[in-house]
């Protein structure tokens, strides 16, 4: 029986471990997309009006919300 809680606490410690790294993981790869996505675009004269810009940032400000 103690085999059994301390094989299930020991899952529990690995599940909240891999859920941080992804979360950090995942933080840092949206970061990262959204500033080459300001960087490369948001300055570009193509995406100067306020629909593109719209259109640019739609995908980092809907991203979070799933």
């Amino acid at each position: 029986m103690d085999a059994l809680e301390s094989s299930k606490r020991d899952t529990q410690a690995w599940q909240k471990k891999l859920i941080g790294y992804l979360l950090l993981y995942f933080s840092v790869l949206y970061l990262f997309a959204a500033g080459v996505a300001y960087f490369r675009f948001f300055h570009h004269p193509e995406w100067q009006d306020v629909s593109s810009q719209a259109i640019l940032w739609l995908p980092f400000l809907v991203a979070p919300l799933v």
